[in-house]
């Protein structure tokens, strides 16, 4: 999680491409979505420290990789067995 990494992230919006192989930053609106989540969740998960951000200036930027771990870490439930047949 707290790997050196000597590639640039580089901003993204929809207006925007990115190069392959740098890491996008995602505006709070932006990882708002993909999160389908709102901002101010977002926010909230943040100020708890749930989700990692990155931050330049003023402005608060996210990771795919962090709303990646984001994600794996709120998955619940589920069993892998359920569903097969069992002889």
């Amino acid at each position: 999680m707290n790997e050196i990494s000597n590639e640039k992230p580089v901003l993204c919006s929809e207006s925007s491409k990115r190069t392959e192989g740098t890491p996008a930053l995602l505006n709070k609106r932006e990882a708002a979505e993909q999160l389908r989540i709102s901002q101010r969740t977002l926010d909230r998960e943040k100020d708890k420290r749930l989700i990692e951000w990155v931050q330049i200036g003023r402005k608060v930027f996210f990771r795919q990789e962090q709303l990646d771990q984001y994600i794996n870490r709120q998955t619940r439930g589920g069993n892998p067995d359920r569903g097969a047949h069992h002889q």
